[in-house]
């Protein structure tokens, strides 16, 4: 560091090794910043656009829009969930999340609660778990595995926000009433702690050689405390 005499004061200059150093510094820092387990409050509300591209068993492009909004909070999260398209708006029914913030439902019909693993706290770059989970039509529980791989900045219609980019995938074997055999599910999903959910999620669902969902959500309002 150089220092230039300046009328007022003295003006400081970095020199470009060591302004390097620091940038890299605090760019590692901000990689393993550590996300802990976000906390809903009564009331708290997120809404998020959603597009489903044609896949195999649908040939057009599908627009919604769907609101969360949490209702009770006990040794789970209960949510009403409203979706609307094509200006038909659905009367609210109730979802359930674990307390580590993932979708849970039943196993069957009266089964054991489960829940997806998206979320296992506290999180950072590089973490990774895994869990089961239990899809419909399928003989064999899934084995889902995630990783966080790193940090970025993604602007969605509710604003820009500095989110952890989560990468899931499950594999799984199905038995439908006309075929069986392997499917996979990919999710992308970017928490940000600031909204306390994903602002975004891309995923893709693939059972052999067909694809079964390719959708992309996107937040575009949130209220949290």
């Amino acid at each position: 560091m150089t220092k230039i005499p300046g009328r007022k004061g003295t003006v400081r200059r970095w020199s470009a090794p060591l302004l390097l150093v620091l940038l890299e510094q605090s760019a590692a820092a901000l990689a393993q910043e550590e996300v802990t387990q976000p906390e809903w409050g009564v009331g708290n509300t997120w809404s998020y656009a959603r597009i489903s591209m044609p896949t195999t068993l649908a040939t057009a492009t599908v627009k919604s829009n769907y609101t969360l909004t949490v209702r009770s909070k006990d040794d789970r999260y209960r949510l009403s969930y409203v979706a609307s398209e094509d200006g038909v708006t659905t009367q609210p029914s109730p979802l359930f999340w674990s307390l580590d913030t993932n979708f849970m439902n039943r196993q069957g019909a009266g089964g054991q609660w489960q829940e997806f693993p998206w979320y296992r706290w506290p999180a950072k770059q590089g973490s990774e778990w895994g869990g089961l989970w239990i899809f419909p039509n399928t003989s064999a529980p899934s084995d889902c595995h995630a990783k966080a791989r790193g940090w970025e900045d993604v602007k969605v219609a509710a604003g820009t926000f500095r989110a952890l980019r989560i990468e899931i995938a499950c594999s799984f074997m199905y038995n439908a009433n006309t075929a069986s055999g392997t499917g996979q599910l990919q999710d992308i999903v970017w928490y940000s702690p600031r909204v306390k959910r994903h602002v975004r999620m891309e995923r893709k669902t693939f059972a052999h050689v067909y694809t079964l969902a390719d959708q992309i959500e996107e937040l575009t309002a949130f209220n949290v405390d």
